[in-house]
């Protein structure tokens, strides 16, 4: 994923049924630890649909420079990414975790 994307990180994001939220457990790039103990995107609750989309094995794409609504706009800047990815994992039909794919600078927006 790093080298193929080309992206600066990437974790995985197993859903957390105690916390209500995907959450970071591990992952690759320069400055992953700080981000894999921050990356939380909560499923229920809240006024983000961002984890509900996972849910619904839909993917995220988010950029800076683009309408953002405040949710999307905290999780650029939470994990200092300029562009990001969620891609939901799912298994037998259901969504079990997502894929978070980051590039940090702005070099241009995910396709």
């Amino acid at each position: 994923a790093l080298r193929g994307g080309p992206f600066d990180r990437a974790c995985f994001c197993p859903i957390d049924v105690a916390r209500g939220a995907f959450r970071a457990r591990f992952g690759l790039g320069d400055g992953v630890d700080a981000l894999v103990d921050s990356l939380a995107v909560p499923f229920a609750g809240g006024a983000s649909a961002l984890g509900a989309t996972l849910l619904r094995g839909e993917e995220l794409h988010l950029a800076q420079g683009t309408r953002l609504e405040l949710a999307e706009a905290q999780l650029l800047r939470g994990g200092g990414a300029a562009s990001l990815a969620l891609l939901p994992v799912g298994l037998e039909g259901t969504t079990i975790g997502a894929i978070y794919l980051d590039r940090r600078g702005v070099g241009g927006a995910l396709d």
